[in-house]
């Protein structure tokens, strides 16, 4: 179950990461930095980053649920 857990919490960090850079390049898109910024892109890879943090969310609450459930049924 551990790994499960710790897949998970990568999961978690993965969608964050994603989540702040398109954040940044959305802010950087106001600017007139090189190169130019795809928002069509940015908001949809913001999007499916928020759809994999919450689902890694509730498969590391499950995880977490049975882990305990089994726990209880062993003391």
């Amino acid at each position: 179950m551990v790994d499960g857990i710790g897949a998970s919490l990568n999961g978690l960090r993965d969608a964050s990461a994603r989540i702040q850079d398109s954040a940044r390049n959305i802010a950087r898109a106001s600017t007139a930095e090189n190169p130019p910024v795809n928002m069509d892109k940015e908001v949809v890879d913001t999007l499916v980053s928020s759809v994999m943090y919450k689902a890694n969310a509730k498969v590391l609450k499950a995880q977490l649920d049975n882990e305990k459930s089994l726990l209880d049924v062993l003391t």
